[in-house]
């Protein structure tokens, strides 16, 4: 090359990086796209909105949603589900990356996965929705006892379906669906969610509901009256079930750094105490120590197995 033409392209090259950092100083440089993560999740819009806002703060990366069956052609880089149910479907699928972060190992391996697809973030319980006249709220879901004016019981699987399995493990099938379908005997109707349940319970039209500790925390925090009643909490219960929600590494993201970064917030002091509060309403599973709440040990996740291996027995209830 002649040095003519090699003095022309060192030049060029100068002339054009100046151009650049005098675009640059000016601020009319053209901005890339800010790192991101695809999160598919069914956890409440509430909850996910404020924890994604934190961590984007935190870490300058934007958290993008979508529900788990959304089918835009993009793989999720993280699944973020309100139970465990959802993340055994997604296992068998083999759509779920084997990954534990360092904050998964403070959650007790009740609430985890034993092959590492996915771990328990925080859980929320099965209780009691107590309307605040009721003179005799129940202390068992065993023997909730009748209701003069009735009671409620949401017909989802993420709750009372789980709640069938847990009771299956722990006391055997046949006296778990017993116990169950004693229910309604004793004033028991069935409401589509557990804000339906809620809500009957607010407007008088039953003493109290069986629901989610989380959707019952909601409700009081927009006005609803009643009280919330942790059962089977005496020396010698079963104790109450607590259902965990779960994150999940998936398989083929195209984020991976960025997914396993939003998994370690969740999981760190600063996300579990966001998730303790409103409008999330979570018992924190990577906070021990935290809370004074005897545990039904058969646990969601087994009992989330049982539900897939005996699919009629929560269908038959329910009337589906």
């Amino acid at each position: 090359m002649k040095k003519e033409t090699l003095l022309m392209i060192i030049g060029a090259a100068i002339v054009l990086a100046l151009v650049w950092l005098g675009f640059k100083k000016a601020g009319v440089e053209e901005s890339l796209p800010p790192p991101h993560l695809l999160l598919a999740t069914d956890m409440p819009p509430t909850c996910v909105e404020p924890v994604a806002k934190a961590f984007g703060k935190r870490s300058g990366i934007e958290v993008r949603v979508q529900s788990p069956g959304e089918s835009n052609g993009t793989k999720p880089d993280l699944y973020w589900l309100e139970s465990p149910l959802t993340a055994l479907h997604l296992a068998e699928k083999g759509v779920l990356a084997r990954y534990e972060a360092p904050g998964c190992r403070k959650v007790p391996p009740l609430f985890k996965d034993l092959e590492k697809r996915w771990c328990g973030v925080s859980a929320a319980g099965r209780v009691f929705f107590v309307d605040r006249n009721a003179t005799e709220p129940p202390a068992s879901v065993l023997e909730p006892g009748r209701a003069p004016g009735g009671w409620c019981v949401a017909k989802t699987l993420e709750g009372t379906g789980l709640l069938m399995g847990a009771l299956a493990l722990r006391l055997g099938t046949e006296r778990a669906l017993a116990a169950m379908k004693g229910w309604y005997d004793e004033g028991a109707m069935l409401t589509k969610s557990d804000e339906e349940a809620i809500a009957a319970v607010t407007l008088g039209h039953a003493d109290w509901a069986l629901v989610g500790s989380d959707a019952a925390g909601r409700a009081m925090q927009k006005g609803a009256e009643g009280r919330i009643v942790w059962p089977d909490q005496k020396d010698g219960g079963i104790g109450t079930l607590l259902v965990p929600t779960v994150v999940a590494l998936a398989e083929g993201g195209a984020h991976p750094a960025a997914a396993k970064a939003f998994y370690a917030f969740l999981l760190s002091q600063e996300g579990q105490k966001l998730l303790a509060g409103a409008p999330c309403f979570q018992l924190p599973l990577a906070l021990p120590g935290e809370g004074n709440i005897s545990i039904m040990q058969s646990g969601a996740a087994a009992a989330a197995r049982w539900l897939l291996n005996n699919p009629a027995a929560f269908r038959d209830w329910a009337g589906y």
